[in-house]
């Protein structure tokens, strides 16, 4: 008995890296045991990505519920530009927040601390004025009326 699904190999070079995507699609989720509780569910999407760089191998695999069809091809090029924005949050995250460094022992503490790095790294990114988002934090620090700019964007407002 098979599943109605869909393939998609993708591989790239470039930079000195070479990069194989494999995206696996599975449509037919009639016969999944928590299918009752994804309301508009109408694939599941599995991407592993295998990459060589500088004679070292890395493997990575996500996962992902969609609640439209597509093909293979064109859920994996979605979920690559996902890769993509979570890869450049996560660098911020790490080396302008130095989150790995935080020696919070509570995990409430911890995960509400998480929380607001990503808050405040998406909201300098969502700034539209010049220069990085490490000298976008440091003017914060410094300055009010930025800081308070920034703030507004929670709202869509601008200052």
């Amino acid at each position: 008995m098979g599943f109605e699904h869909d393939v998609w190999v993708n591989a790239l070079r470039g930079h000195g890296r070479e990069e194989e995507q494999v995206c696996l699609v599975l449509y037919d989720l009639e016969r999944l045991s928590t299918r009752e509780d994804w309301v508009d569910l109408q694939a599941i999407v599995r991407v592993s990505r295998t990459t060589w760089e500088g004679g070292k191998e890395s493997f990575e695999v996500a996962h992902y519920l969609c609640s439209r069809r597509g093909s293979a091809a064109e859920l994996g090029s979605a979920t690559r530009g996902h890769w993509g924005i979570e890869n450049g949050l996560h660098w911020v995250l790490e080396v302008i927040f130095r989150e790995d460094d935080s020696r919070l022992k509570d995990r409430t503490a911890a995960e509400n601390m998480g929380m607001l790095r990503r808050v405040a790294a998406s909201l300098l990114r969502q700034d539209p004025s010049k220069g990085s988002v490490s000298g976008k934090l440091l003017r914060a620090a410094w300055d009010d009326e930025f800081r308070l700019h920034l703030l507004n964007l929670l709202s869509g407002e601008s200052a």
